[in-house]
C-alpha cells in the first residue's frame, strides 16, 4: 500500500525494486527509526550505484557495530 503511494508521488522510488531485499542497509547504518522515506531512498541509491561485495562486507560490519552501539535501544 505504502510503496504505490510513493511510487507515484517520488520520481525514481521504483529504483530500488531492481534489487533484492536485504536484512540490512544503508539507511539502518546512518539513519535512525524516523528517517524520512526521502532519506531512506537516497541511501538506496546510493547503495544501488556503488554495489560490490566489498560495500555488503562494510554494511554488515557497520550493521554490527551500530547494534553494539545503540545497546538494544
Amino acid at each position: 500500500e505504502f510503496a504505490g503511494e510513493f511510487a507515484a508521488r517520488i520520481a525514481g522510488y521504483t529504483e530500488r525494486l531492481r534489487i533484492r531485499p536485504g536484512i540490512t542497509g544503508l539507511a539502518q547504518v546512518y539513519g535512525d527509526y524516523l528517517t524520512s522515506v526521502y532519506h531512506k531512498l537516497r541511501y538506496d541509491w546510493i547503495y544501488i550505484h556503488r554495489m560490490s561485495v566489498w560495500q555488503d562486507l562494510r554494511i554488515l560490519l557497520l550493521t554490527v557495530l551500530t547494534v553494539l552501539r545503540r545497546g538494544g535501544t
